[in-house]
């Protein structure tokens, strides 16, 4: 087993699935109850947190607590976390515990923390009327288990995923796209990165489009 690195949460997207971290963060918590949730191995039921933000000067990253910790972690503080997994949930990269995960309270804390707006701003619709794509199409080949990019392309006919493990053959593989897009949201440009489903539909249609996103993951160049 390899021992597990230390990181900054900005290095998050990088990792590989199941890959073990230490970092140094301070934790937000929502306000939503713990769940109950089976346990793969045994089928016993265990508690979840899942509205759990991690956050340190260079990032954020959800967190899902369980059972045992839920009650130990206070919202606002700062914890050395070691030994925490490294996980992908329909393309979203998350933390969370191993057996022999630990957090200890560290002295070290953030002047402002951006996990309780994370995690009390809903998901914003808004109509955009005007849109431009800013670069390129940028093609790749996803991963038919986790759906990450697959950098690594050869002439081969099965590639393997370094994210999760999985081999696959190429020809199975489905060919996604992203591009940048600038759209213009209450007289602010905003910068937002479009996936396949959304660029299809942004050449499909000749009127106004509905974008579905969070505030904070838009890029505002005002």
């Amino acid at each position: 087993m390899q021992p597990a690195v230390t990181i900054t949460l900005s290095q998050l997207q990088t990792l590989k699935i199941n890959q073990k971290v230490n970092v140094t963060a301070s934790i937000s918590l929502g306000k939503d109850k713990p769940k109950s949730v089976p346990v793969k191995s045994t089928q016993k039921m265990t508690m979840v947190k899942e509205d759990c933000i991690l956050e340190d000067e260079t990032g954020t990253a959800n967190i899902h607590i369980w059972d045992g910790l839920i009650d130990k972690l206070k919202n606002g503080s700062t914890y050395e976390c070691q030994n925490l997994n490294v996980k992908n949930f329909q393309g979203r990269t998350h933390l969370t515990r191993t057996p022999t995960t630990t957090f200890k309270e560290a002295d070290k804390k953030l002047q402002s923390l951006q996990g309780p707006l994370l995690l009390e701003t809903p998901e914003k619709e808004i109509n955009v009327k005007n849109f431009k794509f800013l670069n390129k199409l940028s093609v790749f080949i996803a991963c038919q288990a986790c759906q990450r990019k697959i950098t690594e392309i050869s002439n081969h006919k099965y590639i393997k995923c370094k994210s999760c493990g999985v081999r696959q053959r190429q020809v199975e593989c489905n060919r996604d796209a992203s591009v940048q897009v600038k759209v213009e949201i209450e007289e602010k440009e905003v910068w937002l990165t479009a996936f396949t489903d959304t660029i299809n539909c942004l050449l499909s249609v000749s009127s106004q489009v509905t974008l579905r996103f969070h505030d904070q993951f838009a890029k505002d160049k005002n």
